[in-house]
């Protein structure tokens, strides 16, 4: 069975990586068993990456650049070090940039009991829906029907990690924090450690975030020990 085939990603970030598997043996030859000394090593190794995924009208989705790749096809995992993601809303508006030390790319079904589904328990206990003034931030939706799909991808960024964009006249938003899980495909992230949101008016903290990156809204959560508090600032242009 090819190997492209045994690790079924659906699209996306994955299956440019499972495409560099496929690459690399004959069409029809099966993986052969790796010795006990050599199953914790990568699959494919790759230096200097750049993974461009287009839309069905031919424009950009998002673009993955990294310092190397390490992929392990039997946990459908593969490790980055140094990604740097760049997500282009639909609406043409400016794109977001995330940033991070390290970052992992998990692919899991939706299916009940897959082993490699991706979790992360929310500590906060209390939600605010916030519109801290950035470049296309505001407002809340909910998950909306997009939610539900057969395959999915997850970014997962570790260490040093930031969200920005920049808008006209100057505005700006950057979030910064410790660990930040991405959907790419949905444009959406989250993660439960706490937060720190620059934006053109003002800096804002949080002990947990989640947001829609292509409509432009985040929901910021509070716990007993830390609470949603904003500092309004006057409108500067630039950081």
């Amino acid at each position: 069975m090819p190997a492209a085939k045994r690790w079924a990603w659906g699209g996306g970030l994955g299956a440019a990586l499972a495409f560099a598997i496929a690459l690399s043996r004959p069409a029809e030859q099966a993986p052969p068993p790796l010795p006990p000394e050599l199953r914790d090593e990568p699959d494919v190794y790759i230096e200097a990456p750049v993974i461009t995924q287009f839309g069905d009208d031919g424009t950009v989705r998002y673009r993955l650049t990294a310092r190397e790749i390490h992929q392990f096809q039997r946990e459908r995992l593969a490790t980055i070090a140094a990604p740097a993601l760049k997500l282009y809303p639909r609406d043409g508006g400016p794109p977001w940039d995330l940033t991070s030390a390290t970052g992992e790319l998990r692919a899991w079904g939706d299916a009940a009991g897959d082993p490699f589904a991706p979790t992360m328990g929310r500590p906060a206990s209390e939600a605010e829906g916030v519109a801290p003034g950035a470049a296309g931030a505001g407002g809340q939706v909910g998950d909306g029907p997009e939610a539900a799909a057969e395959a999915r991808e997850t970014l997962l960024l570790r260490d040093d990690v930031a969200l920005s964009r920049d808008g006209p006249n100057g505005r700006f938003m950057t979030l910064k924090t410790s660990l930040l899980r991405v959907d790419p495909k949905r444009r959406r992230a989250d993660t439960d450690r706490p937060v720190i949101i620059e934006t053109t008016g003002g800096r804002t903290t949080a002990a947990a975030f989640e947001g829609d990156l292509e409509r432009g809204w985040m929901r910021l959560f509070s716990t007993p020990s830390q609470r949603v508090e904003v500092l309004a600032l006057p409108i500067r242009n630039g950081r």
